[in-house]
């Protein structure tokens, strides 16, 4: 992910992405809130939008999402779901290697499927 620091006291984020499986960008679907941030962005970082790359616009006091760009159908790279699913595995396979944690999983999951059950 990498950051560009806006002087409003937003923050662009770009966030990894595989642009060979990206949708192609239409500005004709961004709001008006999208294209007035899209025409304050420098030229580099609209044409990363452009090429497709997920983008955040984030606002540094509250630390909520101001707009996006491209996360409707962002998917995170395969080398970056692969790199954190090495990173839990060591956890998860402790987790399992307790008895006492694999019946309160079951446990879990029987109630989840009875909620299930009893909303339908």
């Amino acid at each position: 992910m990498k950051r560009k620091t806006q002087s409003e006291g937003t923050i662009v984020l770009f966030l990894e992405t595989e642009l060979k499986e990206a949708h192609p960008f239409s500005s004709e679907n961004m709001s008006e809130l999208q294209k007035q941030i899209f025409e304050r962005m420098s030229e580099e970082e609209q044409m990363k939008v452009m090429e497709g790359y997920g983008t955040l616009i984030v606002d540094l006091e509250s630390e909520k999402t101001i707009c996006e760009f491209n996360m409707e159908h962002y998917r995170p790279p395969k080398f970056a779901l692969d790199s954190l699913a090495r990173a839990l595995l060591p956890s998860i396979q402790e987790f399992y290697s307790h008895e006492e944690n694999c019946k309160k999983f079951e446990e879990w999951q029987e109630e989840r499927n009875q909620i299930k059950k009893a909303k339908r």
